[in-house]
């Protein structure tokens, strides 16, 4: 009977890393093929199953401190990884960082003002009439606006990073519950005058 391991999935497709990363990845793999072709792999997995809970464990428990850099870029230095944002959805990732209780996306509407600075600083465009409008858009009920910058800012953290380590730094919350970000504020710094 042939064992068929899954070695490519959305999830794991999606994480962007380097290019020696991957090569290191592929020898892991063709080694394991070996095993595989040599009828020795179910011995070998409860090695490999240990050591990844090991592994996941560990780093899984170690959170990064995260440093919003003067070009408005999200650094998780412990793991050297850079977010990237556009301009509107950095400056809703910044208003939910500032607001560490969270924030009823039914409410955004009351954070009208400080979206808009944050706007204003990160983009620096010179329309401030376009600006006002790409805020409106945010804080309108009848517009998904914002669970498209949230699900971007989602997104953008789950490609870099284990799905069970980016939880801790995109926004999350229920339903009709403030929304927030998770991370302590303590290993929070921020490179300008947004003061997280």
């Amino acid at each position: 009977m042939a064992i068929f391991l899954p070695m490519s999935t959305p999830e794991i497709d999606n994480i962007e890393i380097d290019l020696e990363s991957k090569q290191a990845i592929d020898n892991i793999l063709s080694g394991i093929d070996t095993i595989k072709q040599n009828g020795d792999l179910v011995k070998i997995l409860p090695y490999i199953e240990k050591y990844i809970q090991s592994c996941t464990k560990n780093y899984l428990n170690a959170i990064s401190y995260l440093i919003i850099d003067k070009d408005y870029n999200v650094n998780l230095t412990g793991y050297d990884i850079t977010i990237t944002l556009s301009p509107l959805s950095m400056s809703v990732y910044l208003l939910f960082l500032n607001h560490p209780n969270g924030i009823v996306a039914k409410q955004i509407h009351l954070y009208k003002d400080e979206l808009l600075a944050n706007y204003n600083k990160i983009s620096k465009r010179d329309d401030y009439d376009q600006a006002v409008k790409s805020i409106d858009d945010i804080i309108n009920p009848d517009k998904n606006a914002l669970y498209v910058h949230l699900s971007r800012i989602k997104s953008a953290f789950i490609k870099k990073m284990h799905k069970d380590l980016a939880i801790n730094y995109y926004i999350i919350g229920e339903r009709n519950k403030p929304k927030y970000i998770s991370v302590d504020r303590k290993i929070v710094k921020v490179l300008n005058d947004f003061g997280a």
